[in-house]
């Protein structure tokens, strides 16, 4: 049964709100703010962690926060 957990990988085509996202990252409401109109991403707009994560880090990079 073990063998069977490691091999499950998570769904890497699910979508989630990007509000729900923003809010597991924990920053300032600030930071979420300014990324929300970085991204040009209106609320209740879904995309995928990857997307997401890759948006943030451009986001970060941009404007010299760093990463976590």
């Amino acid at each position: 049964m073990e063998e069977k957990k490691s091999f499950e990988k998570k769904d890497s085509k699910a979508i989630f709100p990007v509000e729900t996202l923003i809010e597991k990252l924990k920053k300032p409401a600030w930071q979420n703010i300014a990324f929300t109109q970085f991204s040009g991403w209106i609320k209740g707009k879904s995309v995928s962690e990857k997307e997401f994560s890759d948006k943030w880090r451009e986001f970060e990079k941009k404007y010299g926060l760093g990463g976590s």
